[in-house]
């Protein structure tokens, strides 16, 4: 990810309420609180390569294909075959006993946006809100993460590097 050289601003198109910072990173907006909770993110990353759109949605759509592009995916285990609200399961990571439960919120195949929570150890939540957005020689994808700081800023570069995959690998 590019947030290295991203500097902290005040907030667009208003100024960040309470105590939020706005920043901005590879075009996008991420917005830091601090609550009861904690310090807590929401940051979106995007990527845009030459794959069809449709082949993009469907490497979204069957949570077996999730490991072809994410790298840090070894296997998915999912109640049903395609995502869908309510669709339930369980992301296997890289290393042993490393998954974390997830749930479908919604999916929109017409505008190729979906959303899901993922439930991970310690009482960690997550909400990822994905998008596919066709353009003349393939498409772009945006993945908004919204949760803790430390682990939404320590996996956007792990979202990032993979939905370049996603939208590259041929």
């Amino acid at each position: 990810m590019q947030a290295a050289g991203a500097a902290f601003v005040a907030g667009s198109p208003a100024e960040p309420a309470g105590n939020e910072i706005r920043q901005r990173v590879d075009g996008g907006t991420s917005t830091l609180a601090r609550s009861d909770r904690g310090a807590h993110v929401e940051l979106t990353v995007r990527a845009r390569g030459p794959v069809d759109p449709a082949e993009a949605w469907d490497r979204y759509l069957r949570p077996q294909r999730w490991s072809e592009w994410a790298p840090q995916i070894r296997r998915v285990r999912a109640s049903a075959d395609t995502i869908a609200p309510g669709v339930t399961g369980t992301v296997h990571g890289p290393l042993p006993g490393l998954s974390v439960d997830f749930t479908v919120d919604a999916v929109d195949p017409e505008s190729m946006t979906w959303s899901w929570t993922v439930r991970a150890p310690f009482g960690i939540v997550l909400r990822l809100d994905h998008e596919i957005h066709p353009d003349d020689t393939g498409c772009g994808t945006s993945a908004t993460i919204d949760g803790p700081a430390p682990v939404v800023l320590g996996y956007a570069p792990v979202a990032r590097y993979s939905l370049g995959r996603l939208v590259t690998l041929r």
